[in-house]
């Protein structure tokens, strides 16, 4: 969904320990830092489904279309 948003991946690198370490850190650009016309709402749930602990992500693939359900139908 990020690719699809952004126009490239989240996670990106010279070599593979360049995006491994940028994995590692956690470093991933914004969307709207990208494309401001992007909505807050869905790059808050595209960034939490990003993070790199896995219980601050959204649980599930069922939870995140949820989500984004209940977020599209508050817009």
């Amino acid at each position: 969904l990020y690719a699809v948003l952004c126009g490239r991946p989240p996670i990106e690198g010279k070599s593979l320990a360049d995006a491994l370490r940028a994995v590692v850190q956690g470093k991933v650009t914004a969307p709207r830092a990208l494309d401001p016309t992007i909505d807050a709402a869905l790059e808050d749930l595209v960034l939490k489904a990003l993070r790199t602990d896995p219980a601050d992500r959204v649980p599930s693939a069922r939870a995140f279309a949820s989500t984004s359900r209940q977020r599209e139908s508050r817009a």
